[in-house]
């Protein structure tokens, strides 16, 4: 019985793993957009990963005065990628969780034997 429990989990925790580490890999590359407008300010933001902490993000404001002299707009923008996040600590976790996956696939194949073996 122990046997059988043995060769199901050899057999079920490779495939486990990758489809954990494809969940996690979706997770932190999933893109996000938004655009709002608040008092002649318009703000763009793009960012990849979990929306609460990306691990890229690229924000851009547009802002519209009026003077005398005509309308004129200037821009902001900002880019940066966040090494320390959640998104890069879910990329961090789908790799180990892929090479998890490769171990396990190794350890439950048969070893070749070697082409000198008796």
């Amino acid at each position: 019985m122990a046997d059988k429990q043995s060769s199901t989990l050899k057999a079920v925790a490779p495939n486990l793993l990758a489809v954990l580490g494809t969940v996690c890999l979706i997770a932190a590359c999933w893109p996000s957009y938004s655009s709002t407008e608040r008092n002649h300010t318009r703000t763009m933001r793009f960012s990849v990963g979990v929306p609460s902490s990306p691990w890229i993000l690229f924000v851009r404001e547009a802002t519209e005065e009026q003077s005398g002299a005509g309308n004129f707009t200037s821009f902001n923008q900002r880019m940066g990628v966040e090494f320390i996040s959640w998104s890069m600590l879910l990329l961090v976790v789908a790799q180990v969780l892929f090479s998890g996956s490769s171990w396990f696939r190794k350890r439950g194949s048969p070893r070749a034997t070697p082409p000198n073996a008796k």
